[in-house]
Parts: structure tokens; sequence; C-alpha cells
């Protein structure tokens, strides 16, 4: 694979990183430095290109479709792939959150998280759920799909906690669980995420 550990990457870049790397993005290090990896379907190709514009001067060859077969109902669908070129800022990182070449989430991962690396962590691995109780009111869900360790889910919910306030919770859903919180705290969380939010991705902050 070709090597672009010399190149250094603007802040923007490693905020982006550092977020998608706890969401869609997969790092692989398959010889001395890491490359990032990412896989979206049909209705997420947007998202796909505007992360392979983001890292251009390490994935100069872009977006590439493939078509993926699924055994469950024998049918065939489009995908969209990209691979980064080595970097040395890639290693790093792979270095945090693969400490044994498996993905572990621990305090010094997340003391790397500035807003707009949450905002792209949101973006590929939250969501929104409103549903209207029997008195009539709205009750709201906010939740991210972390589906990991209960140690990693503590990790995660005491950061939050410390850093901004906010009190996630664990959520047992299909059998694991994720984080949540409700529609007292999901304004705060949104407060954070809502600047960077591609608008394709605006249904995931609107309470009303």
């Amino acid at each position: 694979m070709p090597n672009t550990k010399g190149i250094d990457l603007s802040k923007e870049v490693k905020d982006f990183i550092i977020g998608s790397a706890l969401g869609d993005g997969h790092l692989n290090k398959r010889c001395k430095h890491a490359c990032l990896m990412f896989t979206h379907g049909e209705p997420q190709k947007f998202y796909i290109e505007h992360k392979a514009q983001i890292l251009q001067n390490i994935c100069p060859l872009g977006v590439r479709k493939k078509t993926i077969f699924d055994k469950r109902n024998s049918k065939y669908y489009p995908s969209y792939t990209m691979r980064t070129y080595t970097n040395k800022y890639l290693t790093e990182l792979y270095s945090i959150l693969y400490p044994q070449g498996k993905k572990v989430i621990t305090k010094k991962y997340l003391d790397l998280l500035t807003p707009r690396a949450i905002a792209y962590w949101y973006m590929d691995d939250g969501g929104l759920g409103k549903f209207r109780k029997p008195t009539g009111s709205v009750a709201i869900d906010l939740y991210l799909n972390t589906y990991m360790t209960d140690q990693e889910h503590d990790c995660i919910i005491s950061y939050f906690k410390e850093k901004y306030d906010i009190t996630f919770r664990k959520n047992k859903n299909h059998g694991m669980y994720r984080l949540r919180i409700g529609k007292k705290q999901a304004p705060k969380f949104i407060e954070i995420v809502k600047p960077y939010l591609l608008p394709e991705f605006e249904y995931k902050i609107n309470l009303l």
C-alpha cells in the first residue's frame, strides 16, 4: 500500500478521524503503519463521498463501488468503500485504540475527542427516537449504538458526565446494550454536535 506517513494532517481532519474511528471507521495495521477504512451502502453514498473529500490528502483514489451479496435474501446490493494510505497519525491512534490488536475504548482515547469528533461519532452511530405518550407529551431517546463491554460503556458514561454533565445510561436493545439519554439531557448533547452535523443528518437533532 502506498505510504503517506510523512503527510501532516490538519486539526479538522484529525478531529474527523478520531470520531469516525469510534463509529463506522476501522483502523487497520497490516504493516508498520495503519490505514483507515470505511464501507457504506447506497443510501449513504453522499456520506462516504464527504469522508473521501476530507481525507483526500491520504486517500487520493477516493471511493470505490462494489457489490455485496446478502445471503438472507439472495440479493445483490451496491456498496461503497474507501481506504486511506498509511499515515503516522493513524498509527498513533491505532496504538491507543487497538492496544492489543483489538479495539478497546479507554479514557486516554476519549480525552482526544472534540465537539467535531463527537459529531462524526454521532453521525455514524447515533440516532434520535421520538414517540408520543398516552398523555400526549412527546418522549425523546437520543442514543449511541455502542454495543461494547460494560467497562467501555462505564468509561464513556464517566467521560460525558465529567466533561459535559451529560448522564448517559445503558439501554438494552436487541439483546445488547447501547447508551441513551432522554428529553432533558438530549438538548445538551445536541448543542455540542449541532454546529458540525451535515444537513442530511438534521433529523438526528430535530427535537420537535
